[in-house]
């Protein structure tokens, strides 16, 4: 091999892998609520600790308020529900009955703070929480050191305004090569 094909791969080596994959930014109050389809599996009934939960396959007027909390590093790269990784940068959540993938308006009760997510996994399963938000959702929403924060749900339909208000998120995550069923 000459030198200049081993240099020309190095350098095409050194683009791919410098390439990443992870969320792409969208601008503030910008977000697009993208029609999917729902993941088999992970819309199927399920049990924890004895309890069965049969998450929803279509909703509409969706609203609940409660507890929230955030989970972050210890399940960072972990695989969600619906298979993909969890990035706690990104903004996702995770519910026990709404529809995977699907999309909810956040709002911090107290401080009047909201985002879009994407739920994308299953839970909390502790106590009466209603939903466990991305570390990005939480620092967006005002509660990442208070651990939790009463929160309005809100799903949000493909075609419905969806720019959050106050704080609009800044992320949506996109599972590269990857096709929910």
């Amino acid at each position: 091999m000459t030198a200049t094909k081993t240099t020309l791969l190095t350098l095409l080596a050194a683009a791919i892998g410098s390439i990443s994959f992870s969320a792409t930014a969208a601008p503030a109050g910008d977000h697009v609520v993208r029609a999917e389809k729902l993941h088999v599996s992970a819309n199927r009934a399920y049990k924890v600790a004895g309890k069965r939960y049969q998450p929803l396959q279509k909703v509409s007027n969706f609203s609940q308020s409660g507890r929230a909390s955030w989970y972050g590093n210890q399940f960072h790269g972990r695989k969600t529900a619906s298979g993909e990784r969890y990035n706690m940068h990104a903004m996702t959540a995770a519910h026990r009955t709404l529809p995977i993938p699907s999309y909810a308006r956040v709002t911090n009760t107290k401080n009047g703070k909201s985002v879009v997510v994407r739920i994308n996994d299953r839970g909390p399963f502790h106590g009466s929480r209603v939903m466990d938000v991305s570390r990005a959702a939480a620092q967006k929403l005002g509660f990442i050191n208070h651990g939790t924060a009463h929160v309005k749900i809100e799903q949000i339909l493909p075609g419905e305004n969806a720019t959050a208000q106050e704080t609009p998120a800044q992320e949506i995550f996109e599972p590269v090569g990857q096709t929910l069923i």
